[in-house]
């Protein structure tokens, strides 16, 4: 089993996309794949077509988690976080081994420290059209390492919402992040298209459009973290 948090620096970098392509594409390819999403406002139970009460954190023990079936076959564990405090998820350890991919979907990242314990890698969204990227990536990579102590807990940056028509400014952005952590751990770019945006409510996936290069694009995305 693989337990890999996605996260992003910015609100728009499109997580709750990633997270559900991923977790779709994980399923194409025959893994079981779950997905734990701490997101209140509910958008990928509403996008998986899932009516389901989220269980409220301070009630999470191996009898109250519930673990729901979605239409598109990926699983999911959504809770809604009721304080900032520093209680612990209790994830039931049978139901998690019966996947060979978890997806965690952290709302902020009091959410992903608290469940950082059970993260074994973090693939990080950017958005390459800030000035600065390499230098937030920077901060947040020393926030992590303060809060949880690991070393290199980020496997994959994922550069998202990539605008053809500012090539030069984001080869610039992505050539810096890829100096300072390693050609390696940059993931193929994903492109930007307006059709992404209306999967959530129509309860499809990228895998259901036409545009190949966008398909294409997710199944490196795939292979890579398969290779995690």
């Amino acid at each position: 089993m693989k337990t890999i948090s996605v996260i992003s620096k910015h609100s728009g970098c499109g997580q709750t996309m990633i997270v559900v392509n991923l977790a779709s594409g994980l399923k194409r390819k025959g893994h079981r794949v779950l997905i734990i999403d701490s997101d209140p406002k509910g958008k990928i139970p509403d996008w998986l077509g899932i009516n389901q009460k989220r269980n409220k954190i301070s009630d999470a023990d191996n009898k109250n988690l519930t673990i729901s079936n979605s239409r598109l076959g990926m699983d999911l564990l959504s809770y809604a976080p009721e304080s900032s405090d520093n209680t612990i998820i209790d994830f039931p350890a049978s139901d998690m081994l019966a996947y060979d991919y978890v997806l965690i979907h952290p709302i902020n990242y009091e959410d992903f420290r608290l469940l950082n314990r059970i993260t074994d890698a973090v693939i990080v969204c950017t958005d390459l059209s800030h000035t600065n990227e390499l230098e937030e990536f920077k901060a947040l990579e020393q926030c992590m390492h303060d809060s949880t102590g690991k070393e290199n807990c980020i496997k994959l940056i994922l550069p998202n919402k990539i605008n053809t028509k500012e090539w030069e400014h984001n080869s610039r952005q992505l050539f810096a992040l890829a100096y300072y952590v390693g050609f390696e751990r940059i993931a193929d770019p994903i492109p930007y298209c307006e059709r992404i945006h209306d999967l959530p409510s129509q309860g499809h996936t990228v895998w259901e459009l036409r545009q190949e290069n966008i398909k294409d694009a997710f199944m490196r995305l795939v292979e890579a973290v398969e290779n995690i």
